[in-house]
This record gives structure tokens, sequence and C-alpha cells, in this order.
């Protein structure tokens, strides 16, 4: 008899977890559930107009669009179940919270899985964490970020990863550089084991079939503080002394209302275009496609889903050499390692103006790449879940 898994993930991680189920499904008997409010209906890679009221639980053939559905249904199919928690409300703590926390102990305790697997804590179910005690369930949690990063103190989540924490029986992380931080700052003696993030498959769903001429050098994802855009666009301030006319395009819904507006209004470009709003799949795809290179200039990294999708659809990465960004990127081979400073993101793009068949040739080398160090086999995963 197969090992039973409930793997609880959230819309923000959707485009990562589904590689992982894909693979997963094979060796365990797996149910998934995706947690889903107002806020997250149509972000990563959902596209959802409405959420039932008062439901709770529902299947995705009943919530997704029918070309969704398809979309989804390569890894739906294999999964014992695949639904989604519904929460009608944004609000990451309220009485509606504790009641859909109840519901999840009853739907668990009725199928009593051999562990439950958390995608990272949910602030939401925090009150599942109580109930959790009356469970005879081990308990997996993925650890996206061991730390938080610059400019995005969240105080709640500070406190909902102490209560999950506590009673974890192992931890998963997606680079060294996060599984060295999560043991050094928690004390864990508890077993922590880290997996490679997958490429993000899933997005070619959304590319462009026909050819596309690479015209952009690009910034693609959330505006952030601790993504580092300034110092990118710095380097575009050293780049446009001698080369005016190379086109750059800086994309992506900021974290707050002001942190875009600021970079725009400081940096006034002719050759660089701002989209400071959330990106459809088809933009985001469409971005990626049109550039030559995507930068990663960040000042503090655990990984990169921008990374992940980026390998998937064959485009090289320019990365500072913070945290796990490295463990991703083989130098001068699938993307460029630069130091976290305008002028070396300056001489690393500069290597891409200077000979424009480089990009193609990183492609090539992406496209060549061996992709058995994505698959964690039998043995990983029937060892995690022991």
């Amino acid at each position: 008899m197969k090992t039973s898994v409930l793997f609880i993930t959230r819309i923000c991680f959707l485009d990562a977890a589904l590689e992982y189920i894909d693979e997963v499904k094979k060796y365990v008997d797996l149910k998934v559930i995706i947690e889903i409010d107002p806020f997250s209906k149509n972000k990563n890679i959902c596209n959802i107009n409405k959420l039932p009221n008062q439901i709770t639980f529902i299947d995705a053939e009943e919530l997704l669009n029918p070309t969704d559905y398809k979309r989804f249904e390569p890894y739906i199919k294999g999964c014992n179940s695949f639904e989604f928690l519904v929460h009608q409300k944004n609000k990451s703590i309220s009485t509606l919270n504790i009641k859909k926390s109840y519901l999840l102990y009853k739907k668990t305790k009725k199928e009593s899985p051999n562990f439950i697997h958390f995608d990272d804590v949910s602030i939401r179910l925090l009150p599942f964490t109580f109930l959790l005690y009356l469970l005879k369930t081990k308990l997996i949690i993925n650890v996206h970020d061991p730390i938080q990063h610059t400019g995005e103190k969240n105080i709640k989540n500070i406190f909902a990863k102490k209560l999950f924490f506590n009673i974890a029986n192992k931890f998963i992380t997606f680079s060294k550089y996060s599984q060295s931080i999560l043991i050094e700052n928690n004390n864990n003696k508890k077993k922590c084991i880290n997996l490679k993030l997958k490429p993000y498959k899933f997005y070619k769903n959304y590319i462009k079939k026909e050819a596309i001429d690479q015209i952009y050098i690009a910034f693609i994802g959330r505006i952030s503080e601790y993504k580092g855009i300034d110092i990118f666009l710095e380097s575009i301030t050293i780049l446009n002394r001698k080369y005016p006319d190379v086109k750059y395009i800086i994309a992506g819904s900021p974290y707050n209302n002001s942190i875009g507006d600021n970079l725009k209004n400081k940096y006034k470009f002719n050759n660089v275009k701002f989209i400071l709003n959330h990106l459809s799949n088809f933009e985001f795809c469409e971005i990626i496609q049109k550039s030559k290179i995507i930068v990663c200039p960040y000042r503090d990294a655990t990984q990169s889903g921008v990374v992940m999708t980026s390998l998937a659809l064959h485009t090289p990465v320019i990365v500072s050499n913070q945290g796990g960004l490295p463990e991703y990127v083989q130098n001068n081979i699938t993307g460029m390692i630069a130091n976290t400073d305008a002028e070396s993101f300056a001489t690393a793009i500069e290597s891409f103006i200077v000979d424009p068949l480089k990009h193609k040739q990183l492609s090539q080398n992406i496209i060549k790449m061996d992709q058995n160090q994505f698959i964690y086999g039998k043995g990983e995963i029937l060892n995690l879940y022991s």
C-alpha cells in the first residue's frame, strides 16, 4: 500500500507546486488542496473570475474554466484528489478562518493520511495547527524563505512560522543556502531535506509558437526593494553612455504603491519601458520570449521562480551572487552570475550586447541541459515520506 499524503499549497506557490506534484504522485497516494481567496483567484497561474459562496472544498474541474482545466489536467491525473479550499474573504485572521480550519481538520481526520505536507505556512489555517495535535499524522513543511526579505517584514508570518515549526517533523528547503539558514536561525535539530525546484514547465501553455525576435533585456516579477531593480537601472545608466539604443523593460506588480512610481520618476530613460501592474500569464511569458536575457539583481534571495520560469522557456538569466540563486545558474553556460552592484551587472549585460549571438548560444545550452538534475527519484520521495 502506498504512503498517503495530503499536500496543501497556495496560489502563490502553485507554479512550483504543480511540478512537484507531477513527480510525487507517481510514488505516493497524493491528495492535493490549494488555498484560494478573492485576492489570489487570478494570480500566478490561476484565472478564476468568481469564487463560490459558502463552499469550502470544491473540485478543480468545477472551479476552473474548461480551458484552464485542460492545462491542469496532466498534473491532476494520477492524484487521488485535487481540490481548492476556498476563502471567501481576504482577511488572513478571522472567525471564518477558524471554521475553515475545523472543516479541514474534519476532512483530514476522516481521510487519515500518513503525512500532511504544507507548502510553507498558512496564516489563514493557523487554528489548524492546534487541531493537528489531535491527529496521528506527521507534518512536513516547505520553507521557501527561512528569513524574510528586505523591506517585506511581516509579523503575522513570523508568528505563523513559530507555531507551524514547533510541531513539524521535517522541513524541505529549495536551496542549500536556505537549508543552512533554516538550521542556523531556528536552532533546528529536526530533519531538513533540500530539494531542487523544477523548471516551471506549466508556463509553456502560454507561449506563442511563432518565432519572436528577442529585443529586450528585462526585469520581470514583483517590484520590491530586495529585488534590486535600482541596481539594474544604475547599470543601464552606465550602459547608455555607450549603447543608448538597447531596449530594456521592467515589468511586474509593485509590492506597494510607491516603490514602482519612485523608480519610474527617478530613472527617466527613453529606452526603458515600465509595466507596473499585474501581468497575465500570456503577458508574462511573452515578455520572457521577447527578452535576450532576464536580469535578477536581487539584494537577498533564497531561490527564484523567475529563474525557474526562464529556464523552462529557454531564456538565459543574469543573477546576483546572493543566497541560493547561483545554485540554479551555470555561469556563462545557462546564464551569468554577477556581483550585487551596477558595474558588475553592466559588465554582464554588455557581454550580450557586444556578442549578439550569445543569448542564442546560452538558450541552446538550456535546451540541452541535463534534466535528470531536476528529478528527485522514487528513493528520495519515499525517504521524505518515511
